[in-house]
């Protein structure tokens, strides 16, 4: 290959590298979808707080976008207590996701797709079915 050939392969190459580059920054800089946009209505709701309709919906989504998910801190904070009932309890969120031999409640609250990672709501009761204690844990399968 003659120098003048490998100086012109030499600058086509640095000029489509650079010309990527720009591209890519152009993308990612501005063109990305921002977290904050909440464009579908069951988010702006989700947002607004605990919606026990909005929750139903929630059921086995395995999507990015699962209700629960943006529910469950107004959720803790102001609609779960130690002393609830299972009756009142399910009433308000209906009947659990899971249920195992324990009688421990398993709600299903967000599902990441790239990890599969699966967050529960976990509720626990006491001999008088008056809730214990709750938490939020993490699986690496779903709860069946």
């Amino acid at each position: 290959m003659s120098l003048k050939a490998y100086k012109l392969v030499r600058i086509l190459t640095w000029t489509i590298g650079g010309i990527s580059l720009i591209i890519f920054y152009v993308w990612f800089e501005y063109l990305k979808p921002s977290l904050e946009a909440r464009d579908s209505p069951t988010e702006q709701i989700a947002d607004a707080g605990f919606n026990r309709y909005v929750w139903l919906q929630g059921k086995d989504n395995l999507t990015n976008n699962n209700p629960r998910r943006l529910m469950y801190p107004d959720l803790v904070e102001k609609h779960l207590a130690k002393g609830l009932t299972k009756a009142s309890i399910e009433e308000k969120l209906s009947q659990p996701d899971h249920l195992d031999k324990d009688g421990i409640y398993y709600y299903l609250i967000d599902y990441d797709f790239n990890t599969s990672k699966f967050d529960y709501l976990v509720l626990n009761f006491d001999q008088d079915d008056k809730l214990q204690m709750y938490y939020r844990k993490a699986f690496r399968y779903a709860l069946k």
